[in-house]
């Protein structure tokens, strides 16, 4: 059985970094993946918020981890 480190799978769906890229969220510490981020992009909308709004906000909060393997820092 493969131990999983920290870091390199989606906090919400458990899809590991092989399978697809990790963002993690600025603001909550939490880790997402390409589908998880565009399903939480989705529920901003949803909850009326504006299209153009919610992509500014995918850009500046979510922060894609190029080697999921490594322990993330993020920066204040």
């Amino acid at each position: 059985m493969q131990v999983m480190r920290a870091g390199n799978y989606c906090d919400h769906c458990r899809t590991p970094a092989t399978k697809s890229m990790i963002y993690i969220n600025n603001k909550t510490k939490k880790r997402y993946c390409v589908d998880c981020r565009a399903e939480f992009r989705q529920q901003l909308i949803l909850k009326g918020m504006e299209t153009e709004l919610a992509t500014k906000i995918m850009i500046t909060d979510f922060i894609l981890i190029n080697d999921p393997t490594k322990k993330t820092r993020v920066h204040k």
